[in-house]
């Protein structure tokens, strides 16, 4: 399970995601992939991350957060804020109508959370190889 800084570090670091960036899943803590003379693909590639990984870390911080909510109520607002960047990766992944809808569905479990529905948040979506 995560801890609750690496929840906070990971939430923060969504809402700062910008349309057309990409996210290094490798490590505690998610990152903005950054800009390299190498090209993006290769050190995706040789690090074994790829969009599956990033989704499934992604649902793993919001999933976390929202099931840590009634221990730590400031989460809610992080969770708000990180919808954004989650918002942004359905452009960045727009071609793969799979992903977007993995992404939509982490955001419907954020508005659930958020919105104290009924529905229980998105429980864990297995990996599936869409290259």
């Amino acid at each position: 399970m995560l801890s609750y800084n690496e929840i906070v570090v990971n939430l923060k670091l969504l809402r700062r995601v910008e349309k057309h960036q990409k996210i290094n899943t490798r490590g505690a803590f998610l990152n903005v992939e950054a800009r390299s003379i190498i090209p993006e693909f290769v050190r995706r590639w040789r690090r074994g991350d790829d969009r599956n990984h990033t989704v499934h870390q992604i649902q793993q911080t919001v999933l976390t957060a929202i099931e840590q909510t009634p221990k730590y109520p400031a989460l809610k607002t992080y969770l708000a804020e990180a919808k954004k960047g989650v918002d942004n990766l359905k452009e960045t992944y727009g071609d793969c109508t799979q992903t977007v809808a993995r992404l939509e569905a982490i955001t419907d479990s954020i508005d659930a959370a958020l919105n104290g529905g009924d529905e229980p948040p998105v429980e864990e979506i297995p990996d599936i190889d869409v290259d």
